[in-house]
């Protein structure tokens, strides 16, 4: 069992039909969040899919990152992104024609605030996000290329990478029946609080709200549900703590309205034991890769209406709980 996140790639992949834009050389980004066009000019800035779980014949959200020279990140506007299919194998470069155009917009990490104005290299305390493709489709699975180009201004500066596409999703999405979890809470016999929530001390465990029903019992109540699976203290990224502090607040907002859900990834972190309830939702055939954060809303019938994988802000969040509760 591999229980690790992957590893970031920054493989630069030569498409045919590519825009013109920046070459490979790097240059020192500025101080401060003002990028200059001497900057950029000669800057590279590679293309990294955020997305967890993409597979074909299915329109789907597809989160990019974009990070520039000495670890800057690109932030804030929109971009325009071009996919193209190199091949069924797992090599890191290859030729392949350039799709339609898809306008991607910069998402900023809960908790953190997008510049103002289009694209700027940003320090990563300046402005933590990604940019996403509402609905994006993949017609053939097989490694991809994306090549995004960025304008800072009238600078313009195209960023490359690859990825993978499946020909089926491992993790439940919309359209699917939502797995009826009988989650433990708060006080169950036999269970450690860390175990429901690894932000816990002793027997606290903290945000009331999202640790009061389990998924079984909201389906028994035909409840709308929104579940957050994530471990706050353990995560890889710096996604986990913030995204459940956010279905918090949105449990606030919502409360009596649908059922908000935290399932904690671990039983058992040093021994890497996973919570069974956990592996349900994000880790069904118990192979590859047990990524995380997710969050599922499911509608009173019981099945999916959204996924957001790795990073989701408030403001998409709170429209799809508004939507299953309207």
């Amino acid at each position: 069992m591999n229980l690790r996140r992957p590893a970031v790639f920054a493989l630069v992949v030569l498409l045919s039909g590519a825009c013109s834009g920046g070459d490979s050389s790097s240059e020192a980004a500025p101080k401060g969040s003002t990028t200059s066009s001497s900057a950029v000019a000669g800057a590279r800035i590679d293309a990294q899919i955020a997305s967890y779980d993409l597979v074909t014949g299915r329109p789907q959200r597809v989160l990019i990152g974009l990070v520039g020279s000495n670890g800057r990140l690109v932030s804030g506007g929109k971009i325009e992104v071009f996919f193209a299919h190199l091949g069924k194998g797992q090599g890191s470069s290859g030729t392949g024609t350039l799709g339609e155009p898809y306008e991607a917009r910069f998402q900023p990490v809960v908790g953190s605030v997008a510049p103002e104005g289009g694209p700027k290299l940003t320090r990563p305390s300046e402005g933590i996000g990604i940019y996403a493709i509402d609905q994006a489709l993949f017609d053939k699975a097989g490694r991809w290329g994306v090549i995004a180009n960025v304008s800072f201004g009238t600078t313009k500066v195209t960023a490359q990478g690859t990825f993978d596409v499946a020909d089926r999703s491992r993790i439940p999405g919309p359209g699917d029946p939502a797995p009826v979890t009988d989650n433990p809470l708060p006080g169950a016999a036999g269970v450690e609080a860390k175990a429901i929530d690894s932000r816990a001390e002793g027997e606290g465990v903290p945000d009331r709200l999202l640790h009061s029903m389990s998924v079984a019992s909201a389906r028994q109540q035909n409840l709308p549900a929104v579940v957050v699976v994530s471990t706050p203290v353990y995560c890889v990224s710096r996604f986990c703590g913030p995204i459940t502090e956010s279905v918090e607040t949105l449990a606030t907002e919502f409360e009596g309205q649908a059922a908000f859900v935290h399932l904690e990834v671990w039983q058992n972190f040093e021994k890497k034991q996973v919570n069974e309830f956990v592996a349900d939702w994000v880790y069904p055939d118990r192979k590859g890769d047990l990524l995380e954060p997710w969050v599922f809303v499911v509608g009173r019938d019981g099945t999916i209406t959204h996924r957001f994988d790795n990073i989701a802000g408030d403001d998409e969040l709170r429209a799809a709980v508004a939507q299953v509760t309207a």
